[in-house]
């Protein structure tokens, strides 16, 4: 059996080929019609390295016997491949501000910066190019719907925490939003009061609080559905809650709604949907949790690619918008069971790291103060022992249950690596002996970043591309040519406009 079980992991690359890799060179050029789509969806794998795909890819053949649709997509001879260079204009490593804004507007930004240039000039963002010339638009996310990749394509503001100011940009702007960060628009947790939500149901939209409301979304309906503050669950979480799975839709389900509403725009859509806790869980290297929502994601692309290809007039894009601590499975010895089994640990993970450290008295959920002071003084090993053993179903060592215990106390110097001397680095290292799935630091990098692409227009995102090319070929195919000003030719500075309290190494 065992035997078999590797067979089928060396198998898995190679499984699932369809007919259309059948077709001929000339067959799948005369596909790509040259002409300009209706609709666009772009969806952002946020934070997700090269070495994801395949760790999802691998558990998904595992499990379902099936490839994903990504990794589906990439071998049919219609689709377009290509990568881009997401460098900001103040740094080789970009933060999700500063990539978003680069197809947003067309112009390379600071890290931290939403579609605006370092002497405050407020660039026009793709979003409002549509709505001018009569596209419905969508944003869709598993984060804050506030945060940096939606606000990306529909806002503009000198830094992307200024979530009130977004929140307000996005109404009558922006047709279907859904996602987290309530916050930004209710009156008690806002700092002028103003009961934004009570604005956008005057404004026409249809509130949805929780997922069930959502079954009222009709064709051309406007909906703003916000399910809590902050980001929404992990999927590895968000899959063992039933009170979550009945009041938070997956992001598969919010495409479909999403879809559902804006499908039939006379003018056609743009969508933007994002899988933001691939990053977030990336930056916690947390194997497990990277692979639940890319495959959460991937769902999601399904979802979109059935539209696409049910209509004939939609272009999908599949893309990141830059790596994140570069996860990837190593090659593991006899003694931990080979890497095959290795990752088949991760898979039966039934907790997120940052679920497992509020049951060891530690505040460690995904935020961008990675050096946050714990809540846990005095941590037992035994209790963390007791904790991966639920989770987990491995035995630590000893000392790797002191050394995470020290890291939930808060104490430093544990590991050398300074970026992971927190609880989640101990945790990731830790882990590592037993998932096989290693992580370089806790960080974005500055990789190309992979894109694929289907539909009438996909040939305009093959090869290597700068970020800001982006947003030229959104324009041109959604018939709106148009040229923001750019600051790309100044000299790379220091991110001292990183505000306190989000070191650079944490940007997200």
């Amino acid at each position: 059996m065992a035997s078999q079980r590797r067979d089928f992991f060396k198998q898995a690359g190679l499984g699932m080929v369809g007919v259309s890799l059948l077709r001929t060179n000339a067959e799948a050029q005369q596909a790509r019609t040259g002409k300009r789509p209706k609709n666009i969806i772009f969806m952002v794998s946020d934070g997700m390295s090269a070495g994801v795909l395949p760790l999802a890819e691998l558990t998904s053949q595992y499990e379902n016997k099936r490839a994903t649709n990504w990794a589906q997509l990439l071998r049919e001879p219609r689709a377009a491949r290509g990568m881009f260079d997401q460098a900001s204009l103040n740094s080789c490593v970009t933060d999700s501000a500063a990539a978003s804004s680069s197809w947003g507007c067309g112009s390379r930004v600071n890290n931290g910066s939403i579609n605006t240039l370092p002497d405050g000039t407020s660039l026009t963002p793709v979003g409002k190019l549509a709505k001018e010339k009569g596209l419905m638009l969508g944003l869709v996310t598993t984060t804050a719907i506030w945060d940096a990749t939606p606000a990306g394509f529909a806002a503009s503001v000198q830094a992307r925490s200024m979530r009130e100011p977004i929140a307000e940009q996005y109404r009558n702007r922006v047709d279907v939003i859904m996602g987290g960060g309530r916050e930004a628009f209710t009156a008690d947790k806002r700092s002028d009061k103003q009961d934004l939500v009570a604005a956008y149901r005057d404004s026409g939209y249809l509130i949805a609080p929780t997922k069930p409301e959502l079954s009222a979304v009709k064709p051309g309906s406007k909906v703003l559905a916000l399910f809590g503050d902050g980001p929404l669950p992990y999927s590895i979480d968000h899959v063992r809650n039933e009170n979550d799975r009945t009041n938070i839709p997956t992001l598969a389900e919010m495409t479909a709604i999403a879809l559902r509403s804006m499908g039939d725009a006379k003018k056609g859509f743009l969508l933007q949907v994002e899988g933001a806790r691939i990053d977030h869980s990336a930056h916690a290297n947390d194997a497990a949790a990277v692979i639940r929502d890319q495959l959460a994601f991937d769902a999601a692309v399904g979802v979109a690619l059935d539209f696409a290809r049910r209509r004939g007039d939609t272009l999908v894009v599949l893309c990141t918008d830059h790596g994140n601590s570069n996860p990837g499975l190593n090659s593991m010895g006899s003694a931990t069971g080979g890497s095959d089994e290795c990752l088949r640990r991760a898979m039966r993970a039934t907790a997120s790291f940052s679920e497992m450290a509020k049951q060891l008295g530690n505040r460690s959920d995904y935020n961008m103060d990675a050096n946050k002071v714990s809540d846990a003084k005095a941590t037992a090993a035994e209790r963390v022992a007791a904790v991966v053993k639920q989770h987990h179903n491995v035995d630590l060592k000893p000392e790797h249950a002191s050394a995470i215990a020290r890291a939930a106390g808060g104490e430093k110097g544990i590991v050398l690596n300074a970026q992971q001397d927190t609880l989640v680095g101990v945790m990731g290292q830790v882990m590592s002996n037993h998932t096989g799935v290693g992580f370089v630091g806790t960080s974005h990098t500055a990789d190309f970043v992979t894109s694929t692409a289907f539909g009438p227009g996909c040939e305009h995102f093959e090869g290597l591309l700068r970020n800001t090319d982006v947003f030229q070929k959104l324009t041109t195919l959604m018939g709106t040519p148009f040229k923001n000003p750019a600051a790309d030719g100044r000299p790379i500075t220091t991110a001292s406009h990183i505000p306190v309290g989000e070191p650079e190494f944490w940007l997200v």
